[in-house]
């Protein structure tokens, strides 16, 4: 049995009021392992509206599913977390594969579907995206259709202001693998490529022939996707047919971002397919739009399609080794990527530990030389965007090379050291069943609720060295003792004030 423990934590920060002073939280320990974690989002909005939420559960295993801290209720949290879970006494030696589906979703949004024939306690982490089916947001639209029987169907996609986005046509006797009517097709259009699957960077992909090929490309001037997700009455997914469907983009309204005019019978557009339940890339046949600016596609799976430019990649690019003093700085800070006209390529924060290393691939064909820029900027408390701190020599783009980037920060920073202390009477300690368990800490800057993970104690683990936090910094600060599900406590505007920071646990009653 999971236990409760009832723990009043004194923040004592060194002679400064602490921001747990008089508070009591109760732990139970979180699963730590069997976790299958989605973000429900909203495309083109943030949140999704958690009034509305609905999920529904399938499969041999789905009564005995929990949420994290082993409870049958399944909702998501404020912020849109939801954690479903594995019992931890389910012993996979001795039982049959963890076999379960889900269906996502909320009124007025289409859903998505999830299957999984788990063999261990692995976990999972998705962000799930629904699109609205009353509102087009960011150019986004979504619709479903419920699919009876095999008998040939036409449905197009039209937006709020019945403008036609794509068509899909379903030959009569069409059966879909693995599943068995009645079904469910969720369809989702895109007029933005925010949402490409892989950023629109691919790596390996299967050509017309089946064949895996090596060579990556970048989704370049795009037009349009439609995802597609079809699922039957048990929840199980399909990806593909047994005969060809038909795809009708309608582009009538659609500007080519190369000319800035819309597209026309003279364009060539690659046709791209990701299948997400197996992660694999298509790159099919070219097509051209008609005289009504029409793209028609003849296809036999699901996924993402997708119509655009694409321009080659190398597969194979530069490396940067920082060689630094630093050892232990859980910070990291920006650098960019510039070719020889100072135009930025790319961004990103690195770490300065002497030793850490930057791999950098995929860059266009044309680009030639590169070279690394590291600022004294970093993503916890900022700093100087624009006052470089190191430059590597000129390598080139699309060869492995190993460069070493000599790094002195501007301002070293110093420490937090954050200790916490398990207060038990004499000759008494806490209980082996207690000391994996979990106290989690975020920060934000006051006042405006976003939120950065901060540290992550056990009673096994109670002193953790952090550059997080420094001296002089006011915080925001919230705690949690469920794996992050719920944050009970909130203080605003906490000041740190010296170099260390103790928590004290009173576990009186719980030691033994």
């Amino acid at each position: 049995m999971r236990k409760y423990l009832a723990l009043v934590l004194l923040l004592l920060a060194w002679a400064c009021k602490n921001p747990l002073d008089d508070f009591a939280l109760s732990f139970k320990i979180p699963l730590s392992d069997g976790l299958h974690t989605f973000t429900l989002r909203q495309y083109g909005a943030g949140l999704l509206p958690k009034e509305a939420f609905t999920l529904k559960t399938y499969g041999s295993s789905k009564d005995l599913l929990v949420n994290h801290l082993g409870n049958p209720t399944l909702l998501p949290n404020e912020e849109g977390k939801m954690v479903i879970g594995i019992p931890q006494d389910y012993d996979f030696k001795t039982k049959k594969n963890f076999v379960f589906n889900l269906k996502i979703g909320s009124k007025g949004f289409t859903s998505k579907y999830y299957n999984f024939n788990k063999t261990d306690r692995g976990n999972y982490n998705a962000t799930t995206y629904l699109a609205s089916k009353t509102k087009t947001l960011a150019g986004i639209w979504g619709d479903t259709l419920s699919i009876l029987n095999n008998e040939a169907i036409e449905k197009v996609l039209k937006n709020e202001n019945n403008e036609v986005l794509a068509t899909l046509n379903i030959a009569a006797n069409t059966n879909w693998k693995a599943i068995n009517y009645p079904l469910e097709m969720n369809m989702v259009h895109f007029k933005t490529r925010n949402y490409l699957p892989g950023g629109g960077t691919v790596g390996t992909y299967y050509d017309t022939k089946g064949l895996l090929q090596n060579s990556p490309f970048e989704i370049k001037d795009f037009a349009a996707m439609l995802y597609l997700q079809a699922a039957d009455s048990q929840g199980q997914i399909s990806i593909s047919t047994d005969k060809t469907f038909g795809l009708t983009f309608d582009l009538s309204k659609t500007i080519d971002p190369l000319t800035g005019k819309l597209w026309s019978e003279n364009d060539s557009l690659d046709v791209i397919n990701y299948q997400e339940e197996t992660n694999r890339w298509y790159k099919l046949a070219k097509a051209k739009p008609n005289n009504k600016r029409e793209v028609k596609i003849n296809v036999s799976q699901t996924g993402h399609w997708i119509l655009a430019r694409t321009s080659s990649l190398c597969n194979i690019g530069p490396e940067f080794k920082i060689n630094s003093a630093y050892q232990g700085i859980d910070i990291v800070y920006l650098y960019r990527v510039e070719d020889s006209q100072s135009k930025v390529l790319r961004s990103g924060y690195l770490s300065v530990n002497n030793g850490s290393v930057v791999r950098l691939n995929y860059f266009p064909e044309t680009t030639g030389s590169v070279r690394l820029v590291v600022y004294d900027f970093n993503n916890f408390y900022g700093g100087n965007a624009n006052l470089p701190i190191a430059t590597t020599n000129w390598v080139s783009s699309c060869s492995f090379s190993n460069t070493p980037i000599a790094l002195k920060l501007t301002t070293t920073p110093l420490p937090v050291e954050v200790e916490l202390k398990l207060v038990c009477p004499a000759g008494k300690t806490i209980g082996p069943d207690l000391l994996k368990t979990q106290i989690r800490t975020q920060i934000s800057e006051p006042g405006k609720n976003q939120w950065t993970d901060l540290l992550v104690f056990t009673f096994e683990n109670p002193k953790i060295t952090t550059y997080k936090i420094r001296k002089g910094g006011v915080y925001d600060f919230r705690i949690s003792t469920d794996g992050g599900n719920t944050w009970p406590f909130l203080q605003s505007g906490f000041k740190i004030k010296e170099q260390k920071w103790s928590l004290d646990v009173n576990a009186e009653g719980y030691c033994k």
